[in-house]
């Protein structure tokens, strides 16, 4: 017993002293859009967030194993004009009014990235990274606004086909580029451009509604800025 728990001090020493392990908390913006059908004519990529931790593993000393745990609110719009005709007390219409709507789609991710970190140049060194992902879909909102201001009965709520019925899951390839600032001892910021290129059919388990031969698949783009320490 005395000496296994020698050899797994000596094992764990080994790996802290040459700060193979790294801990890291990162936020940023990402830019949310949806692809592969045209019925996503009418939806605008838009602007959400991203926070989460990282763990990276030093494999040598240029290359890395790096997994995410990351909170990310992605957001598309779906834009579309309609007409509506007033109508008086006496049941007679009035002259028509044109509005336009915008419904804010919000989705929120929980994402877990697998990469290998590739280093290059030694003092504050680029980077590249490359793997895959999966993320799972924990809630889904929709706010509409019209224009010009809505006065009548009732609020109009339309959106794009399929949103409804979209999967809460999503997987695909990851790729990142990047660069390292050595703040001070086993301190570091790191700056990075990460594409999430999603693979998944969001709409594949849809059967009805004359939908089901449309895919809708992701890509997400983010800029990340981190902190991260040695062990």
């Amino acid at each position: 017993m005395k000496r296994v728990l020698l050899l797994l001090i000596l094992v764990f020493n080994s790996v802290f002293s040459q700060e193979k392990v790294r801990l890291g908390i990162h936020s940023g913006l990402n830019h949310y859009s949806l692809r592969g059908s045209e019925v996503l004519d009418d939806v605008d990529s838009n602007f959400g967030y991203a926070i989460g931790l990282n763990f990276e593993y030093k494999i040598s000393e240029k290359l890395s194993l790096s997994t995410d745990l990351i909170f990310e609110k992605k957001q598309v719009n779906y834009s579309y004009d309609f007409v509506y005709t007033p109508m008086s007390q006496d049941g007679i219409p009035g002259e028509d009014e044109k509005y336009n709507g915008i419904t804010k789609n919000s989705f929120n991710f929980i994402t877990l990235p697998i990469t290998l970190k590739y280093k290059i140049g030694n003092k504050n060194p680029y980077f590249v990274k490359s793997g895959v992902y999966v993320a799972k879909m924990i809630s889904q909102k929709e706010k509409t606004e019209v224009s010009p201001s809505w006065t009548y009965y009732g609020s109009p709520n339309d959106n794009f086909p399929m949103v409804s019925g979209m999967d809460n899951q999503d997987y695909g390839l990851t790729f990142s580029i990047g660069k390292e600032f050595k703040i001070k001892d086993k301190n570091y910021l790191i700056v990075e451009l990460r594409d999430n290129l999603g693979f998944h059919n969001s709409v594949s388990r849809l059967s009805a509604d004359g939908y089901s031969n449309q895919k809708i698949k992701t890509n997400t783009l983010t800029l990340l800025i981190q902190w991260s320490f040695g062990l």
